[in-house]
C-alpha cells in the first residue's frame, strides 16, 4: 500500500499516513489534536493532500470546520497619540480662523485689527420745522386769513407746529412736544375758565382795543441754550373761534399775530383735549403778629 498526505482540521499541518491507517487515530504534532485518519481513494500520487476530522470535541475557542483557517491577529493601531493631539490641534485652528471675525472683538476681514472702530453716535436733535408760507403776518384782522390745516407758524424766530391743544382752567395751551416738558409752545389765558363757557364762542382782539387783551405766553428752547420766555399783554391781533364741545374735547381756528421783533404768529384749526383743573392748594393761615414791645 502507498502512503497518502492529509492535513489537520485544526492548525493545518501536513501528515503522512499509510492507506491501511484509514479510521485510525493520530496526535498532531503541531496543535496536539486527536485527528481521525481519513480513507485514501485517490490514486499512487503521494502529493495528494485531504483532510481529517478530529477525534474528539474541540477545545473552546477552535473553529470545527475541517477546512477553516485561524485569523491572525489584528494589528494594533501604529498611529502614536501625540500625532492625534497634534490633529485635533490643526482642526481647531483652522475653526478659529474661519471664525476669528465673528469671535475676537476689534478684528476684521483677514486678520487686520481695526483700531478705530465706530463707536454709538451722539443722538442729534430733530431737524428744524419750516415755517409755513400760507400764511401772512399781519396785525388787521380784516386781512387775516386761517388756513384750514393744522396749526403752526413762528415762534421766536423758529417754525412752530402745534402737535397737542389742551384747555384747562381757562388757560389755551399750544405745544410743540406731545409729551414731557414743552420745548415750544403759546399760552393763551382766556376770560373764561369752563369748556361750557368756550363752545360756539368767538373771541377777537386787535392793535387800539381799549379792553383788556388775554395774557399771551412763548415758550421756545433753541439747541444749547437756555429755556427762553416773553409774555405779551396786548396790541397785537387774534381771531378764536371754538365749536361746540364733544367727548372732552373742542374744535377750534384760531388766528395770532404777535407785535414782537420775530413777528410771531400761530394760525390753522385744532382739536384742544379738555382737562379738568386741579385741586386747588390749601393756603395756611399765617400766625398773627406779636404786638409790638412797649419800651419801659
Amino acid at each position: 500500500m502507498g502512503e497518502f498526505k492529509f492535513a489537520c482540521p485544526v492548525c493545518g499541518q501536513h501528515l503522512t499516513a499509510a492507506a491501511g491507517d484509514a479510521g485510525s487515530r493520530i496526535e498532531c504534532p503541531t496543535c496536539f489534536q486527536k485527528i481521525i485518519v481519513p480513507s485514501f481513494q485517490g490514486g499512487s500520487d503521494s502529493k495528494l493532500v485531504i483532510a481529517g476530522t478530529l477525534a474528539e470535541k474541540p477545545r473552546s475557542g477552535l473553529p470545527t470546520a475541517p477546512d477553516s483557517v485561524l485569523l491572525a491577529p489584528q494589528k494594533a493601531s501604529t498611529v502614536p497619540g501625540w500625532a492625534w493631539g497634534l490633529l485635533v490641534l490643526v482642526a481647531a485652528g483652522a475653526v478659529a480662523f474661519v471664525f476669528k471675525d465673528k469671535w475676537l472683538p476689534g478684528s476684521g476681514p483677514g486678520g487686520v485689527v481695526i483700531t478705530n472702530a465706530p463707536t454709538a453716535r451722539p443722538k442729534l436733535p430733530p431737524p428744524p420745522i419750516p415755517v409755513p408760507t400760507n400764511t401772512r403776518w399781519t396785525l388787521l384782522l380784516t386781512n387775516a386769513a386761517i388756513p384750514t390745516a393744522r396749526v403752526a407758524g413762528r415762534v421766536n424766530g423758529q417754525g412752530f407746529r402745534a402737535r397737542r391743544v389742551v384747555f384747562i382752567d381757562g388757560v389755551l395751551g399750544f405745544r410743540q412736544m406731545e409729551t414731557g416738558q414743552p420745548d415750544m409752545g403759546v399760552i393763551l389765558r382766556l376770560p373764561a375758565a369752563t369748556a361750557v363757557q368756550l363752545s360756539g364762542r368767538t373771541f377777537e382782539y386787535q392793535p387800539g382795543d381799549d379792553r383788556p387783551f388775554p395774557r399771551v405766553t412763548l415758550r421756545w428752547k433753541n439747541p444749547g441754550e437756555e429755556p427762553g420766555s416773553r409774555t405779551i399783554t396786548n396790541e397785537y391781533a387774534l381771531r378764536l373761534v371754538f365749536g361746540q364741545t364733544s367727548s372732552n374735547r373742542i374744535p377750534g381756528q384760531i388766528y395770532l399775530a404777535l407785535p414782537d421783533e420775530q413777528r410771531s404768529f400761530i394760525a390753522g384749526h385744532f382739536e384742544a383735549d379738555l382737562r379738568p383743573p386741579g385741586p386747588k392748594k390749601k393756603s395756611t393761615p399765617k400766625p398773627p403778629a406779636p404786638p409790638p414791645v412797649k419800651p419801659k
